[in-house]
């Protein structure tokens, strides 16, 4: 699938905020690159999050003075890339918001090379939730209010399910530590993937890219907190599910597709 960026310049937001759509175009760094010089899974997801907090400032999605108390959570994202986001290579990532429910958020993004290509695209789902009662909640409640969706086209258009058809093994065992947490004292969404590439086999990597790959953020995980990781592969199809210590929580889920690179 190949289709091309037209960036236009950014409107200056009204009242009533309009689906806008945001961008950030980055040089991929040596400390972002992986072991063979593609950009990592987890450095791509952060950037996203990056990207999302600022189109939710300029869409009124987001709102500074709700800091500490309300929040946008990602429950599920699928990413597609046609080919790997190499090292020094100048990439453009849009975002803008897709269509919601009641309690459900989508935010589509692409990816662009610098001759504005598509190279690839995610779709996620968010909820909106009481930070402090852990609960979720309707955004309009405190005055959040979702952007009328215009229909756009998008690399990736829907989550793709995680398949059941993978046998696990238990491979690791972890503790939640400093490096893992974020600003609301959770694991950061980001470490849960790197957990997860952790206990894939590195030499995969000198022939493959992840092409694919659908994560299912479950239950936050806190400090202290004791987690196994099992893992499997079949016929080019991984999985990582990581769960509590007695077995009884499912903290995360995480299915792709390996390719050439």
């Amino acid at each position: 699938m190949i289709y091309y960026l037209v960036i236009n310049k950014v409107r200056k937001t009204e009242k009533i905020m309009k689906n806008e759509e945001s961008l950030i175009t980055k040089k991929i760094t040596y400390q972002e690159s992986d072991f063979v010089g593609y950009y990592r899974l987890a450095n791509l997801f952060s950037t996203l999050s990056d990207l999302a907090t600022k189109n939710g400032r300029l869409t009124g999605i987001w709102q500074e003075e709700l800091e500490g108390q309300y929040g946008w959570i990602l429950t599920k994202q699928t990413i597609k890339l046609f080919r790997p986001i190499k090292i020094n290579e100048e990439v453009t990532f849009t975002t803008r918001a897709g269509k919601s429910s009641r309690i459900k958020f989508t935010r589509l993004y692409d990816i662009f090379d610098s001759h504005g290509i598509c190279i690839g695209g995610v779709y996620s789902t968010w909820t909106f939730i009481d930070i402090q009662k852990r609960k979720i909640i309707r955004p309009e409640i405190v005055g959040v209010n979702i952007p009328e969706i215009e229909e756009h086209k998008h690399a990736v258009e829907k989550y793709e399910e995680i398949k059941n058809t993978v046998d696990l093994e238990l491979v690791a065992e972890r503790v939640v530590s400093y490096s893992d947490l974020d600003i609301n004292q959770h694991m950061n969404n980001y470490r849960y993937l790197e957990w997860a590439l952790d206990v894939m086999d590195c030499k995969l990597f000198n022939t493959y890219y992840i092409s694919e790959a659908s994560v299912n953020f479950k239950k936050e995980m806190l400090v202290g907190t004791k987690a196994k990781i099992f893992y499997g592969i079949n016929d080019l199809y991984f999985k990582v599910r990581i769960v509590s210590e007695d077995n009884s929580t499912e903290h995360f889920e995480m299915g792709g597709y390996l390719r050439k690179g």
